[in-house]
């Protein structure tokens, strides 16, 4: 029973860090992409690491104020900061296409806008990124 507790507990840590990991990589990978490789690990291994590490104390300090958020409404009580998560990401989705220059797509091509606002809604509950989806097509475009 101890034992079965004590692997049970291990898997979770193991996927928490795995999680934490892998999302601080994606955004340094995406910010590597964005400056055309000038942060790519053979020309400017520091800066990369420096990227990363960057990235991953901020994805920590976030998770640790959702944390405190949380415990604030008592043991078991989701609920809030799921509405709080909730409401940042509509309301950041909004925001982003009231503000950003993807609001011209409003005419053409609604659906597109309203993924690309809820992208950007959603990877900004982490850090503060403008994802940019026709950079990365055309990105791809030039390497084919």
């Amino acid at each position: 029973q101890q034992y079965s507790e004590e692997v049970d507990s291990l898997k979770i840590v193991f996927s928490l860090v795995t999680s934490i990991f892998s999302l601080g990589w994606s955004f340094s990978v995406y910010k590597v992409a964005k400056k055309r490789g000038t942060l790519d690990m053979g020309s400017n291994p520091i800066g990369r690491i420096v990227l990363f590490l960057s990235n991953l104390f901020l994805i920590l300090a976030r998770l640790q104020s959702f944390v405190i958020f949380s415990y604030f409404f008592g043991p078991g009580n989701f609920y809030p900061i799921i509405a709080f998560i909730s409401g940042h990401i509509i309301l950041i989705s909004v925001l982003h296409g009231m503000f950003s220059e993807v609001s011209v797509l409003m005419k053409s091509n609604k659906k597109r806008l309203v993924t690309i606002c809820l992208i950007n809604g959603l990877s900004n509950i982490f850090l503060h990124n403008y994802i940019d989806l026709d950079d990365l097509a055309k990105d791809k475009e030039e390497e084919t």
